[in-house]
């Protein structure tokens, strides 16, 4: 593999997410919403999340840009970044569809809302925040700032707490 082809195939498995996403994002648009979370807070993590996990990606990965992420590729990287890139978007995808119409961008309850137990969610109390943990693990290793790691991780941690709440 290539660092071109890593570049192609990251771009590729984002708009992966996206298709994932967005039949599930319009057809719960058609459920009213009974109580929601949102508000400004919801609103800044979103918009956190959003910049660190999708638009400086794509800066870096359209520019370089910031040069400080530049380092020597490694296929065996590339490769195992494909492999867990495909494992998080299956169960991405298993997350939405046992979902259905309950599913929603931030904590929304809508109308004939009901406890999902079953697909994924018959294994695992939380999967899309379990795709979160084992990324976050190594952070403090690899990061050239573990202190941010180590609060990446105790944001992961207070967002399972809120949403288990």
């Amino acid at each position: 593999m290539t660092p071109w082809v890593a570049k192609v195939i990251f771009v590729l498995l984002a708009a992966g997410w996206y298709v994932i996403r967005f039949p599930y994002e319009r057809r719960s648009r058609r459920t009213p919403v009974v109580r929601s979370a949102r508000g400004s807070r919801e609103i800044a993590l979103l918009s956190v999340s959003l910049t660190g996990l999708g638009i400086l990606p794509f800066i870096y990965v359209a520019t370089g840009f910031p040069r400080i992420a530049d380092y020597s590729f490694r296929a065996a990287q590339a490769w195992m970044g494909l492999f867990v890139a495909i494992a998080s978007l299956t169960i991405f995808r298993m997350t939405h569809k046992a979902l259905g119409r309950n599913w929603s961008v931030s904590l929304d309850v809508r109308e004939s809302h009901k406890l999902v137990s079953d697909g994924i969610y018959r294994q695992v109390r939380h999967p899309m925040r379990a795709l979160a943990s084992p990324r976050l693990l190594p952070s403090p290793r690899l990061s050239r700032r573990p202190p941010l790691a180590a609060k990446q991780r105790r944001f992961a941690d207070r967002q399972s707490q809120r949403v288990a709440a």
